[in-house]
């Protein structure tokens, strides 16, 4: 999970990644032919830790290990997680969502590398779509 934070990756890229990216066997500390998880298992253990405190503590402590030996450079780290098992409960962003939620992220970093105003920039380029409750609502996709 920290991986997947520090990429900014979905569960299901997560578990993907795993059979042919050699880094995503090394953080946790899997042999080659080894698979992850199932999506399930990542986040059962999220929901866990969410749940638990011993959970969190031991995830803190791993995230406080990866900042001492540099692996995690930034203070703050950001998580996209396409589902999330929290008590039972799922919430699915489909493609269409996603690919909104990484435009969002694009403009806020060119608004902030370039001091440009959001609202104005958004309604300038007609990106009122990408910044809604839902993409795939706003643009009225089946």
């Amino acid at each position: 999970m920290v991986l997947q934070a520090k990429e900014g990756v979905s569960d299901q890229e997560a578990i993907d990644r795993t059979p042919f990216d050699i880094r995503w066997k090394v953080a946790p500390g899997l042999e080659i032919e080894e698979k992850l998880c199932a999506k399930s298992t990542l986040q059962l253990s999220r929901s866990k830790q969410l749940l638990d405190e011993r959970y969190l503590s031991l995830f803190e402590a791993s995230v406080k290990e990866c900042r001492r030996q540099g692996l995690a450079k930034t203070k703050d780290l950001e998580v996209a997680i396409d589902t999330t098992l929290i008590i039972g409960h799922g919430a699915v962003k489909d493609t269409y969502n996603l690919a909104s939620d990484g435009i969002q992220r694009a403009v806020e970093e060119a608004v902030r590398l370039k001091g440009w105003d959001k609202d104005q920039l958004i309604e300038d380029k007609q990106q009122e779509c990408y910044f809604g409750s839902s993409f795939k609502g706003e643009a009225h996709l089946d």
